[in-house]
């Protein structure tokens, strides 16, 4: 296992070359650069070729993209242009938040998918089976913009439970941080995680009730609870266990648009406004860590499964 585990951590290092080098040309083949966001309309040309070159925006793109990873390969992710302070450093103040909220949503649709899809696979060919995949379809289908959108006019504008916009840190008033990230939460974990996850354990346990060291566990006398719970379910959670480590990385992704909408100082909202500002080295610093905790999060799930499944084992 530790081999193994030592193997997945080197492969990290050609990943992330290729999404830093994928990012680095596609932001520099868009149109515009940061001097658009760091001088105002009425600059001259030559104010901005001034810029550009502080900025070392003038030099080819290959001497650009090697300064770039000569320091990426020293660990060092280059300093933000709108920022003025290092990436690294920014990430870090952001990444409270965002992981407070991807741990809360990751909750949340557990909570939410796990005990419906359990139900349903229980109550197969049903009403209630029926009225819980009806439910994980609509949360498929849901767009997270909207269902945001929704929910915030609901529990913020008119019945005022919940405030709208803002963020609290968590060491600061942890109660109140969880309220400003509940409703964001939620948004993202109900739409499309739960349902994947509930119609997921739908069909791995109808699958399982079916085998033979089921029918064979009944036989022994055992409780319904028994044989479900402990024989059942534990087969049945390796796929889904799948989908909720790579859920992570969809996580990220989506709080892109949420942490806007609620306006969380997230590594979400970090991205956008690099975006908007062409700032190349954040940019560049923030895609390659979601795609890190991308990697790390499916390595996790590896590691997972061998603690549920003993049969499991890597060379």
């Amino acid at each position: 296992m530790t081999v193994y585990v030592i193997r997945r951590l080197l492969y990290l290092i050609p990943i992330m070359i290729f999404v830093g080098t994928f990012v680095f040309l596609l932001i520099h083949i868009a149109p515009g650069d940061p001097t658009s966001y760091l001088l105002s309309e009425e600059a001259t040309e030559i104010q901005r070729q001034a810029m550009r070159e502080r900025l070392g925006l003038d030099q080819p793109m290959y001497v650009q993209y090697f300064r770039w990873f000569s320091q990426l390969i020293r660990g060092d992710l280059g300093e933000s242009i709108s920022l003025r302070q290092p990436v690294s450093q920014a990430l870090i103040q952001r990444l409270e938040p965002t992981f407070i909220m991807a741990i809360l949503a990751l909750s949340i649709a557990c909570l939410i998918g796990i005990p419906g899809g359990i139900i349903a696979a229980l109550k197969h060919d049903t009403y209630i089976d029926q009225i819980l995949m009806s439910i994980a379809m609509f949360g498929l289908c849901i767009p997270n913009f909207w269902l945001a959108l929704m929910l915030a006019l609901l529990f913020g504008v008119y019945l005022g439970w919940v405030p709208l916009v803002g963020y609290t840190p968590f060491l600061e008033d942890p109660v109140q941080c969880i309220i400003y990230l509940l409703i964001p939460a939620f948004v993202l974990g109900f739409s499309g995680r739960s349902a994947a996850i509930s119609r997921l354990t739908r069909a791995n346990v109808l699958e399982t009730m079916g085998k033979d060291y089921i029918r064979t566990a009944r036989s022994k006398g055992l409780s319904e609870r028994v044989v479900i719970f402990k024989h059942a379910l534990r087969n049945a959670m390796l796929p889904t266990i799948t989908v909720i480590g790579a859920s992570l990385g969809g996580l990220l992704g989506g709080a892109v648009i949420v942490e806007n909408i609620f306006s969380i100082p997230g590594i979400g909202q970090l991205l956008v406004a690099s975006v908007h500002r062409r700032d190349y080295p954040a940019l560049q610093g923030a895609v390659i860590f979601v795609a890190a905790i991308f990697v790390l999060a499916n390595l996790a799930v590896d590691i997972t499964y061998v603690l549920i499944d003993p049969r499991i084992r890597y060379d």
